[in-house]
Order: structure tokens, then C-alpha cells, then sequence
């Protein structure tokens, strides 16, 4: 970032030269911002992790998604707005977040943006998540953040960071609403067991988190 002073004078007919320079009519300082702010994901959700729905996202249990953003260094127009992009795959689909729900059809990967205006430097995303529950489903959050630099007027979007790192502003994890499941393999069903000890086994499974115990 840089500081520039823009000066104008004026010259009449007559050969007279304008002396006085009166700041914001005659000089103008300006600062040309070209650096990005930074945004970062604050956990949970943290990178591979794995939540049930009513975990995340979830104003009444202090889970809002959060995170971090700052615009640093000399000169900084400081941060005008961070926002996120919640997605999922369901076959050749992606669902996104609107605001309201995950859909296909109501938002894609350029409107799904979810803005936190103005925001301190610990952001918070104030709206609950309506995760879906039709099965477990492998998520993706990422955040930008763009600076308050602008068009002489006022106008066109500032500096707009872009998501590039996994684990700090992009973040993959899991919604899980499927419980897991176990069979015993050994002894079977009415099996005439010799032994004093039994040695029983089984298996397990889940569809993403994986069986904790």
C-alpha cells in the first residue's frame, strides 16, 4: 500500500499562478490498497472433523460459525466484510447454503456467499444452519474477506481475498446423522460354548465419522 498526494494549481490569462493549496479542494492525499485482508475459520467445525447436526452452527448451544479476520499492514483500508460458502456433493449435484436451506437450485457457487458486514475482528456468521438430515453428508465452509478500498466515487468491490488453504479458511467435515452399527460374530445365536472364557467378536461400521467405541 501507498500514500499519494494529488496537488492542482491554477494559471490565468493574465500570467498569475495559484499559490494556496487548500487541502481536500487543491490537494488531496490518497491511499492505493492492492494487499488482500486475511479471514480464517475459527473451530469447530475444524478440518475432518465430524458433528451432529444440533452441534454446529447452532446459536442455542454457542456453536455459530466464527473465525477471525484481519487487514494488516501499513495503510490498510481495514475490512469491509468476511463471507462464507457452505457446500455438499449429492451425486453430479452441489447443494449450498442460501441463507435459509442447502439447495441445488436456489443458490450456486457465485450467490452462495453468506456476508458478516462490518465485522469485528472475531467474526460471527448470526444466522443458524438448517443442516440436512436426510443422511450423513461430508461439508464444506470456506471464507473470504474484502477490504474497504473502492472507486474514487464509492463504487466496485475492494480487495476480495480468495480461499486457498485447507484449514484456515477452507475447512472439510462431516454432518453425521446416521448411527453406527455392530454384529457379533463369534459366539452365534444359540452356539454351545465348551469354554469357560469367551472370546467374542464382531464387527462395525459407520458411513463417515467412524466408530468411536
Amino acid at each position: 500500500n501507498r500514500s499519494y498526494v494529488i496537488l492542482a494549481r491554477g494559471f490565468d490569462v493574465a500570467g498569475k499562478t495559484q499559490t494556496v493549496l487548500v487541502p481536500t479542494i487543491s490537494s488531496m492525499t490518497v491511499v492505493i490498497d492492492t494487499a488482500v485482508p486475511n479471514v480464517a475459520i475459527g473451530g469447530p467445525p475444524v478440518n475432518t472433523g465430524s458433528y451432529q447436526p444440533g452441534n454446529i452452527g447452532a446459536s442455542l448451544n454457542s456453536t455459530l460459525l466464527h473465525g477471525t479476520d484481519s487487514d494488516l499492514g501499513a495503510l490498510a483500508s481495514g475490512v469491509k466484510r468476511v463471507q462464507a460458502r457452505l457446500s455438499y456433493l449429492l451425486g453430479p449435484d452441489t447443494y449450498y447454503w442460501d441463507g435459509n436451506q442447502f439447495s441445488s437450485t436456489t443458490a450456486n457457487a457465485a450467490t452462495a456467499w453468506q456476508s458478516v458486514n462490518a465485522p469485528p475482528a472475531n467474526w460471527t456468521y448470526s444466522v443458524d444452519i438448517n443442516w440436512p438430515t436426510d443422511t450423513s453428508h461430508p461439508m464444506k465452509m470456506e471464507v473470504r474477506a474484502e477490504d474497504k478500498s473502492s472507486l474514487p466515487d464509492g463504487t466496485n468491490t475492494g480487495n476480495l481475498s480468495s480461499p486457498s488453504l485447507v484449514g484456515t479458511d477452507i475447512v472439510n467435515f462431516n454432518i453425521d446423522v446416521v448411527v453406527p452399527g455392530s454384529t457379533i460374530t463369534w459366539p452365534t445365536p444359540n452356539a454351545a460354548v465348551s469354554s469357560t472364557t469367551v472370546l467374542m467378536t464382531g464387527v462395525e461400521s459407520d458411513d463417515l465419522s467412524g466408530v468411536k467405541t
